[in-house]
C-alpha cells in the first residue's frame, strides 16, 4: 500500500466518519516544522483545533476541550512518524521543490487530506484568521470522486510561488 493510502487508512481508524482533515505546514531556514491539524470534518460538522479557538467560541467546554486537543494531536502524530514524513513529502512535492528554505526564507501553507471520495464538485475553505498569519485563506476545489491529498504552500525563497 502506498504511503498516501496508508495515511488515509490510519486517519479512518482514528475516526471512521472523517470526511477531511486540514493541516498547517511551516518552516524557517533549513528546518521544516512539520504538520499540525487545524480543522476536520466529521459527518459534515467542521471542528476547529481548540488550541486556536477563543474559549468563548469553542464548541467544546471545560475538560472536554483537552480531550479534543488530544484528538487533533492523534492526526498530527501520524504525519510526524519519521517513516511517514519524508515519504509523504516526497509523494506530494514535485522533483526539485522543497519546503525547506535556506537563509532567511520561510514556507507556510495547508495540506488537505480528503478521506472519502467527494460526493460532488465542491470547495473547502480554510480561513487564516483562526490560525497563522503567514498564509492567506486557502480554498481547495475538489472534483466529484476525488479522494487524496491537496497541498497549497508558499516558499518565500521561490519568489512567493504557490504549489
Amino acid at each position: 500500500m502506498n504511503i498516501l493510502r496508508q495515511i488515509l487508512c490510519e486517519f479512518s481508524q482514528i475516526e471512521p466518519n472523517l470526511l477531511w482533515v486540514a493541516f498547517e505546514l511551516s518552516g524557517y531556514g533549513d528546518d521544516f516544522h512539520g504538520f499540525e491539524a487545524l480543522e476536520l470534518n466529521i459527518n459534515n460538522q467542521i471542528l476547529k483545533n481548540p488550541k486556536y479557538k477563543d474559549s468563548t467560541e469553542n464548541p467544546f467546554s471545560g475538560s472536554s476541550n483537552l480531550y479534543n486537543l488530544t484528538f487533533f494531536q492523534k492526526f498530527d502524530n501520524i504525519l510526524k512518524k519519521d517513516s511517514y514524513q519524508e515519504a509523504l513529502i516526497s509523494a506530494l512535492l514535485p522533483t526539485g521543490v522543497s519546503f525547506k528554505s535556506v537563509d532567511c526564507g520561510a514556507c507556510s501553507g495547508v495540506l488537505l487530506a480528503n478521506c472519502i471520495p467527494a460526493f460532488s464538485d465542491c470547495s473547502i475553505e480554510i480561513k487564516k484568521e483562526f490560525y497563522s498569519s503567514l498564509w492567506r485563506s486557502t480554498v481547495f476545489r475538489l472534483n466529484k470522486g476525488f479522494k487524496g491529498f491537496l497541498l497549497n504552500f508558499v516558499n518565500s525563497e521561490q519568489f512567493g510561488s504557490t504549489f
